[in-house]
């Protein structure tokens, strides 16, 4: 199991790291152990990184590398996610949240909007509005 750790604001040296990270790509069994994996079903991922749910069972039975852009999506999700868990205190809280309508996201679920990174942005700003107390 991965550690948890709190969210940073990455530095621009740790940018060029994830930078590079997302170019080597995620292995299958490293992704499976980040907290954020645990939160979504199989479904939700292979919408997330677009790609089928068969890919991915393929990729978990050979322990293949995700390509740069999916792992740059999975890096986003595992920030947000980080992000998400410091502001609401817990997974379960959080969670719940991403799963409710949203009036400030145009009614829709945060969940709905982690499909492209601009939807993944926009959740991000709405946890930065919540953390600041700054409410729809």
């Amino acid at each position: 199991m991965v550690e948890d750790k709190k969210y940073k604001v990455p530095d621009d040296n740790n940018s060029l790291n994830i930078a590079e990270e997302a170019l080597a790509g995620y292995g299958y069994a490293y992704v499976a152990n980040l907290p954020v994996s645990q939160s979504f079903t199989q479904k939700d991922w292979s919408n997330f990184l677009h790609i089928s749910e068969r890919t991915i069972i393929r990729y978990r039975e050979q322990n293949k590398k995700f390509d740069p852009l999916q792992t740059d999506r999975i890096i986003l999700l595992e920030h947000l996610y980080d992000f998400g868990l410091s502001i609401f205190g817990n997974e379960n809280n959080f969670n719940q949240w991403l799963i409710n309508k949203n009036l400030a996201l145009g009614g829709r679920t945060p969940k709905e909007l982690l499909v492209t990174s601009f939807g993944i942005n926009m959740v991000k700003d709405e946890i930065g509005r919540i953390a600041h107390g700054v409410l729809a």
